[in-house]
């Protein structure tokens, strides 16, 4: 017998990958003995994972062992089945024996034996990788839940929930896919750290609540549409809370990997299920937080409306009706405008009443928006801005990218042309006229001159015309110039709390 026994090809048994140098040298050492006993010349032992479908394996004799080419008209051969549990898990092979004489029946049952032998001890090989994987679950499950209640409100669970599975299943991707259609207040994240958001159609989610098979040997690209997933073996799990499915996990390897196991997609639901849960109790942990702050704000509204604004208000009527016993014109004219500070100071506290009493909202407001366009201009002081009305409420998200690049626009113009030391910033909405005014005025030279088309300018009037609104360039009195941009609010719904503060409570 030729004693150069080697390896072919020893991918991992079982989930855990586990087949390892101990499974190696048993199944050479099987494989020898079964030659020596029986007088063959070739063998080969191939096995695989009956859950997984990997195969190995080792091979001794002439021609390097390799069976694929020996036929039965080569001379005596022995095939016998390795099995255990009832589980099919691979052959051992023998052939070519000295002398061309037939096996017999006493090297029939040797090689049955030794090949029991040998099926128990891949199948030792394939529980003992279960027992790693299982394992290497468990604690994915738990330090999810760790890292998932330690996280910043503001983190994506998804991005954490990708990390640990990509981790634990060896994939180059890991992605939670949410429905074109849902409003799940966390954006879909991959682990490979895209920024893309994998929002898909109805065909994934649907097949997946269905019960379809949710492993492949290569992802469908007709299934996922537009997605940046790799099309390699992949696994698919649904992620099921109370209230319904939040969306579809999928885990992918490249193209060629080794195909997930049985194991794999049943750990995977099982991980699914335990991120969902997790999950909607973020969820309602942020709600109950959301809900505190609202309410917390009400009582400060009520606060304000009851008391604060009721003592401005009765302060400001005894000044009026002190201006009109007060001789002297100057000192009346003095008490009048004290009057006016006041009823400024009421608008005010209205106005911060009814942004109190807006429903919170997670995302950017236009105000904060206008706000960072201001910040961002390169002015080398500090521009003014004022809100006048209900900005976030009021005004359409189909506009709010024609008023951000039109202020851009003005103020880019503030720089480039005025020369100014100051700039005002006027956000206004008016809700008897139903329109929105951006208003930006500066110190500067002045300039009114004509909206020159395929200018900036002549870009600002360009927007306000195809929204059916109006752009003005005119000399700010004192000096300076004001450009003046209004556009209808487009049938809002948006109502204010703004009135007369000196007229009611």
């Amino acid at each position: 017998m030729d004693a150069s026994t080697h390896m072919v090809q020893t991918p991992g048994i079982g989930s855990g990958g586990a087949v390892g140098t101990g499974l190696e040298k048993c199944l050479r050492r099987i494989l020898g003995s079964a030659m020596a006993l029986t007088g063959a010349a070739q063998g080969e032992i191939r096995y695989q994972d009956a859950g997984q479908g990997a195969s190995g394996s080792v091979s001794a004799g002439a021609d390097g062992g390799h069976m694929a080419g020996v036929r039965p008209q080569d001379g005596p051969m022995l095939d016998i089945p390795l099995a255990a549990g009832g589980d099919a898990l691979g052959s051992l092979h023998l052939a070519k024996r000295a002398g061309a004489a037939p096996f017999g029946s006493a090297d029939e049952e040797i090689a049955v034996e030794l090949a029991a032998v040998a099926g128990v001890a891949v199948e030792s090989a394939r529980l003992q990788g279960q027992v790693v994987a299982r394992e290497r679950w468990i604690d994915v499950t738990s330090q999810l839940t760790a890292s998932l209640m330690a996280a910043a409100p503001s983190a994506n669970p998804f991005t954490v929930i990708a990390d640990h599975v990509a981790a634990a299943t060896k994939a180059s991707c890991a992605a939670a896919l949410i429905g074109a259609d849902s409003d799940e207040p966390f954006p879909a994240s991959l682990h490979d750290g895209s920024p893309s958001m994998q929002r898909i159609g109805g065909p994934l989610l649907a097949k997946v609540a269905k019960g379809l098979p949710r492993s492949a040997a290569r992802l469908d690209e007709e299934l996922l549409g537009a997605t940046t997933l790799p099309a390699g073996p992949a696994l698919m799990a649904e992620l099921s809370a109370r209230h319904g499915t939040l969306g579809v996990f999928v885990v992918v390897r490249d193209p060629g990997a080794p195909q997930f196991s049985a194991l794999d997609q049943e750990m995977l639901q099982r991980f699914a299920s335990h991120a969902a849960l997790v999950i909607e109790h973020l969820l309602a942990q942020q709600t109950l937080q959301v809900r505190a702050v609202h309410e917390d704000r009400r009582r400060i509204a009520r606060n304000l409306h009851d008391l604060v604004i009721q003592h401005l208000f009765g302060v400001g009527l005894g000044l009026q009706a002190l201006s009109a016993r007060i001789q002297p014109v100057n000192a009346a004219a003095e008490v009048a405008s004290y009057v006016d500070q006041i009823d400024g100071t009421i608008r005010d506290i209205r106005r911060s009443i009814f942004a109190l009493n807006q429903p919170i909202d997670d995302g950017i407001g236009l105000r904060s928006r206008i706000l960072n366009v201001v910040t961002a201009t390169p002015f080398s002081f500090e521009p003014r801005v004022y809100f006048d009305g209900p900005v976030d409420s009021a005004i359409p998200d189909r506009i709010h990218h024609d008023i951000l690049a039109s202020l851009g626009e003005m103020l880019s113009n503030a720089i480039r042309h005025a020369r100014a030391c100051s700039v005002d910033v006027t956000v206004s909405v008016d809700l008897n006229a139903r329109r929105v005014v951006l208003r930006v005025r500066d110190d500067g030279v002045g300039w009114a001159g004509p909206l020159v088309a395929g200018s900036g300018t002549g870009n600002l009037a360009d927007r306000a015309r195809r929204l059916n609104g109006t752009c003005h360039v005119s000399l700010a009195e004192g000096g300076g110039t004001q450009m003046e941009w209004s556009v209808p609010l487009q049938g809002s719904d948006a109502s204010a709390i703004d009135g007369d503060p000196v007229s009611g409570g």
